[in-house]
């Protein structure tokens, strides 16, 4: 399985959208230790993202939340 194949596959299955098909080659590959590395460097890199934009997120609610109100003045 190509790096391309499984970061589709964990996009797919991450977003709900993944067939019985896919699924299946999914978890064929999880046997397979060189199919294995795709697989986890795929996970590892959506997980990543998801954190990095929770984490952004986050900067930005407190940042509004320790600025001052303009409107009272």
């Amino acid at each position: 399985m190509k790096k391309t194949t499984s970061d589709a596959l964990i996009q797919k299955l991450v977003k709900g959208k993944i067939s019985r098909e896919e699924f299946e080659q999914l978890l064929l590959a999880l046997e397979d230790e060189e199919q294995a590395v795709f697989l986890e460097n795929s996970m590892r890199d959506h997980f990543n993202a998801v954190m990095d934009k929770y984490e952004k997120e986050q900067k930005a609610v407190s940042g509004k939340e320790n600025s001052p109100d303009k409107s009272m003045n």
